[in-house]
């Protein structure tokens, strides 16, 4: 599968807000999420019911998953090579992607009306990233000249969404009130996060990161997503005007992509390879123990 990731290009008016206080160390109970005989797991979405949705690898072939009560189901869209389940609706709706062939990607939507595509018109490659209650996709594009936009699905059209500026945008969250979450890339080369209300961007960046990604976004606002400094690749937590990091305990590397509005979180983390095998990827779910998650330390 290829993930839209930000190359040459990307852009809207933005406001940017000075998110330079505090980082504090992160509170969770982690628990791993491993589909059963995969090789890898990652949990990409998580519903106000729990319910949380992802992807997964077994005998080299990608499948997305839905883990709903305690069990897992596989989500193939039909006669695709692969599939993978990203976001997942309060009503248990979910999006995605799926490819019949190596050379295209296609945003995937199953509802209980079954299977169906959602692809911004004329685009060569398509993600859906997010759905909220009313229906709303968020959702990643490339265009002919290999331009990587934002949109919004809205019952029908399709609203293009770019960070004024910049050489690309894509989109991946979306709370209840249509408000999202994504990244850009600015003409010097560098990946911010960003937030746009439908009228305003605002830019998202940690504190001494090198690269900032949102990935998620809840009804109370909080933020989650990925960033990179010069000790690897980190998730955060953005609430209440302050950064909280999140790694998992031994890990190579971790991603936070997605959170309900109860605050739990999921994502992905690594673990180093060994004398008998190589690194592994696994999903977690995350789930806040402490009463303020955001006391800045020192």
């Amino acid at each position: 599968m290829k993930l839209l990731e930000l190359g040459a290009k990307l852009v809207f008016a933005t406001a940017s807000l000075a998110l330079s206080c505090c980082v504090s160390a992160a509170t969770f109970n982690f628990t791993t999420l491993d589909v059963p005989g995969a090789t890898e797991t990652s949990a990409v979405g998580i519903n106000s019911s729990a319910q949380i949705v992802g992807f997964y690898i077994v005998g080299g072939n990608e499948h997305g998953f839905l883990l709903k009560d305690g069990k897992y189901s596989t989500v193939d869209f039909p006669g695709a090579l692969f599939s993978a389940a990203f976001g997942i609706s309060p009503l248990g709706t979910l999006v995605g992607t799926y490819g019949k062939t190596d050379q295209d990607q296609h945003s995937l939507l199953l509802d209980i009306t079954g299977f169906s595509t959602v692809d911004f018109p004329g685009s060569l490659f398509s993600q859906a990233w997010g759905i909220n209650k009313g229906g709303l996709i968020s959702g990643s594009y490339i265009d002919s000249a290999n331009r990587n936009h934002g949109y919004i699905f809205n019952h029908g059209t399709f609203t293009m969404v770019d960070v004024p500026g910049s050489t690309g945008t894509n989109t991946f969250g979306i709370n209840d009130d249509a408000l999202v979450v994504g990244n850009y890339q600015s003409s010097d080369g560098v990946i911010h996060g960003y937030s746009f209300d439908g009228k305003n961007f605002t830019t998202i960046d940690v504190p001494g990161a090198t690269s900032t990604t949102a990935n998620g976004i809840n009804t109370l606002k909080e933020i989650v997503g990925v960033f990179s400094d010069t000790s690897g690749t980190h998730g955060f937590l953005f609430a209440n005007g302050k950064f909280t990091v999140i790694d998992i305990p031994g890990a190579t590397q971790t991603e936070v992509l997605g959170i309900n509005a109860s605050g739990a979180i999921v994502g992905n983390y690594v673990t180093p390879a060994t004398a008998t095998s190589g690194a592994v990827m696994h999903g977690f779910l995350a789930i806040p123990t402490g009463p303020d998650l955001n006391i800045p330390s020192g």
